[in-house]
């Protein structure tokens, strides 16, 4: 219930528009139009439409796109810069190139140096099981690196140690990594998109009218709720 107040306060509706949508929420009809709407954005038919879509409008503005649907893995828990609660999600997908090691030799002692590529997504506010608000970050890694991370506890620290170090290196933060907790959870939140976008080489633009183009991108992301987009591909660590 303290979820639901908060994300209801964060509309910053006036009184007037929490009058007007409660009126609205006592007819019959309406609550069918919003159950509806519901259900058509959260088919997964829908969304792989919208995907296709997207995909082809970028491919027509020069893009070659990748959509990165995280698949839940496990949270850790933790503080951004000492004032707020935040959760990293450590998720994966398929399309994020797998893990791979190399020789290596420090201080005379062999081992194996380990690459772990990654995306994120950007943070987004959400709140906790007691209302207080809090920030969510997902870190997607390709399946095998999760599952070695958790059928080995030093490649699992390794996983967290990466995971923590792109937050704070992509989005200038400070966590607190010596009070690392892992909620029982696979997941904090509602999963979101992003969109690895890389520029096709040698790629000639058709003559088109910017403003039917934008409209046209903007239209198509409106039909569902569109991804958090992030232009940077996942960086090996």
């Amino acid at each position: 219930m303290a979820s639901s107040f908060q994300k209801l306060k964060d509309l910053d509706l006036t009184r007037d528009e929490v009058e007007r949508l409660g009126e609205a929420l006592k007819k019959e009809e309406f609550r069918k139009l919003l159950v509806d709407y519901v259900e058509e954005v959260q088919n997964p038919a829908n969304k792989e439409l919208y995907e296709q879509e997207i995909i082809q409008l970028e491919k027509e503005r020069g893009n070659d796109v990748t959509f990165i649907n995280p698949k839940p893995g496990y949270v850790i828990k933790s503080s951004v810069d000492g004032s707020k609660k935040c959760f990293i999600n450590v998720c994966a997908n398929d399309n994020i190139k797998k893990p791979s090691s190399s020789p290596a030799c420090k201080e005379g002692a062999k081992g194996l140096q380990w690459a772990l590529p990654h995306s994120l997504t950007p943070p987004r506010e959400d709140v906790d099981n007691k209302g207080a608000r809090c920030v969510v970050y997902d870190v997607v890694f390709h399946p095998d690196t999760l599952h070695m991370a958790l059928k080995n506890k030093s490649f699992g620290n390794m996983v967290n140690a990466t995971a923590c170090e792109a937050v704070e290196s992509n989005f200038e933060v400070m966590l607190d990594k010596k009070n690392l907790k892992f909620p029982k959870l696979q997941y904090k939140g509602v999963p979101h998109s992003t969109i690895i976008r890389k520029p096709i080489e040698g790629f000639v633009a058709q003559q088109m009218d910017p403003e039917i183009d934008s409209q046209e991108l903007h239209r198509r992301q409106k039909q569902l709720h569109h991804p958090q987009i992030c232009d940077k591909a996942p960086q090996p660590r």
